[in-house]
């Protein structure tokens, strides 16, 4: 079995049921007082202690059927004459009745751990026999353990049943004053949200398996009626080892609507509660499906990229090359320019000085005076 309690849970279990309040155990542990409450609280919900009812101020709990069946490691006695942790017959799951509702081992995909934080209680017209309930043609579908009585005299028994492959237990108590009480707590519904339309439907969904529970039993001559949840039951919707988990700290504060992370089954699970507008539970439901095709899709998207990124940096690299290659030959050109025009530059300079040149020649032998005229001879 599954341990899901830690020493100091234990701790505070231990004085509980020697009669302790909360407050007494935070004190007698040296623990802060909200902690034992809590830890309390727990212990109800994983249904190792329950409330005897008609106490108040302080509160007397006794053992429920987790710590009993923890205990003593065995279910009890199976019907009449069984020895100690066996079974006479086979015990076979009832018959599945309700629609919308999965009847395997897992919670399919799509589909919500449909639960009640609390339990419901029946009220006995009619105590039966605890033979081991059966169905006519079905054969055995549940057992009784054996009886327990407390330090106060009241006696208890315990019950279990599978309605849809999924655990449903209940427990009878005789009060040492007379008083009857049936408590039901149903377990765990793998529940498709698309077959329903609100949450008092699915409310509803518990009730009829309460009924279904107490048609079982009467074919022992229980006589079980009016199945109603205790004042503090609340309703949520689980989705076990959910994507959400990775995003949401179990430490974020629960509020009616809000998706929060919850680890006490013994695996972190994704949970929703106070539904009060149904179509955010079936987006609840299916988120999962697609958070996980949108991890499929980014790390493909990743590997993708990655081949692109690679890609893109050979190009990057090419064109690195090849604008190297343009700025070398820029330059060399810019040079050769520069080299041509100096030698056009130099060229006219030459230009300039020969026309100069040829100018002083033209120009530096002087004018004869005209009166000074050479004479010719053979002329006079």
């Amino acid at each position: 079995m599954t341990r899901t309690l830690n020493k100091r849970d234990r701790a505070v279990l231990g004085l509980v049921l020697k009669g302790r309040s909360a407050y007494a155990a935070s004190s007698e542990l040296g623990i802060p007082a909200r902690s034992a409450y809590n830890i309390v609280a727990k212990l109800c919900h994983l249904h190792y202690i329950r409330a005897i009812p008609g106490t108040d101020n302080p509160i007397i709990y006794e053992p429920d059927w987790k710590y009993l069946e923890e205990r003593d490691g065995d279910c009890g006695k199976c019907g009449q004459g069984a020895a100690k942790g066996t079974h006479l017959h086979i015990v076979r799951p009832a018959p599945e009745r309700f629609r919308g509702v999965a009847t395997g081992d897992v919670c399919p995909d799509g589909y919500v751990e449909a639960h009640v934080n609390g339990s419901m209680s029946l009220t006995v017209v009619k105590t039966g026999t605890f033979d081991d309930p059966q169905i006519p043609g079905v054969g055995y579908v549940g057992y009784w353990k054996k009886e327990k009585t407390n330090l106060n005299g009241s006696v208890n028994r315990y019950g279990s049943m599978k309605i849809s492959r999924q655990e449903v237990t209940f427990g009878y108590r005789l009060g040492n004053k007379g008083s009857e009480t049936f408590l039901l707590y149903p377990g765990r519904v793998f529940l498709d949200p698309e077959c329903f339309t609100c949450e008092d439907e699915a409310r509803q969904l518990f009730i009829d398996r309460a009924l279904y529970v107490s048609t079982i039993l009467a074919n022992t001559g229980w006589k079980l009626t009016d199945p109603k949840f205790d004042g503090g039951s609340v309703f949520e919707y689980a989705i076990q080892n959910s994507p959400y988990t990775q995003f949401i700290s179990s430490t974020d504060r629960k509020e009616p609507g809000e998706v929060f992370v919850d680890g006490s089954p013994g695996n972190p699970e994704a949970e929703i509660s106070g539904v009060s507008d149904w179509r955010s539970l079936r987006v609840f439901a299916r988120t999962p499906q697609y958070v996980l095709k949108a991890l499929d899709e980014s790390s493909s998207a990743r590997c993708t990229s990655e081949e692109v990124k690679a890609r893109l940096e050979t190009v990057f690299g090419i064109l690195d090359l090849v604008t190297g290659v343009q700025e070398r030959t820029a330059d060399a050109l810019m040079r050769e320019s520069e080299n041509i025009a100096n030698l056009v530059k130099n060229n006219t300079e030459i230009v300039s000085v020969l026309t100069q040149h040829q100018a002083q020649m033209y120009y530096a032998s002087p004018i004869e005076d005209p009166q000074k005229r050479t004479r010719m001879e053979g002329y006079q």
